[in-house]
């Protein structure tokens, strides 16, 4: 039985892998005691996608060649956007600080996703993003990044 849609699985697929390496890249920082439950989740994370891809790959096989999607390009268009939106995130969080990248973040991802109520808008960004704030800094006694232009405020 051949499945539709197996060539967007395939990209996910090499997407999360490129995460994985990120994160095997990141694991160089940490002592040896504390890489073991990390990287038996990342091993876990790439079994499954592997199986994912082999899946995929098979589907995508099976398909015909004649019927492409329509809105194969918006979808491509939309993920990499979304993409590069995810990595103005990381690299914005120790410049600017979590709250403010925070809430742009969710704010232009609502955009993106054609959120247009302004309740919405402006209820959620700041309910997710303090709401996280105070979970992680109160209970979990992690500190999130400042930016460096709130430092010299503390």
């Amino acid at each position: 039985m051949c499945k539709k849609k197996s060539l967007n699985d395939i990209l996910i697929c090499i997407g999360i892998f490129a995460f994985l390496g990120v994160f095997v890249a990141q694991l160089g920082d940490i002592s040896a005691e504390a890489k073991g439950y990390p990287m038996f989740l990342i091993i876990c994370s790439a079994l499954l996608t592997g199986a994912l891809l082999i899946k995929s790959v098979r589907s995508y096989r099976c398909e015909q060649a004649g019927e492409a999607d329509p809105m194969f390009k918006q979808m491509m268009l939309l993920v990499i956007t979304y993409t590069l939106l995810f990595a103005a995130y990381i690299f914005l969080l120790d410049k600017i600080g979590y709250i403010i990248s925070t809430l742009l973040f969710v704010v232009i991802s609502l955009l993106m996703l054609q959120v247009r109520k302004l309740p919405v808008l402006v209820l959620l960004p700041l309910g997710l993003t303090f709401s996280m704030y105070f979970l992680f800094t109160k209970f979990l006694m992690v500190t999130l990044p400042s930016g460096s232009w709130l430092s010299f405020l503390m």
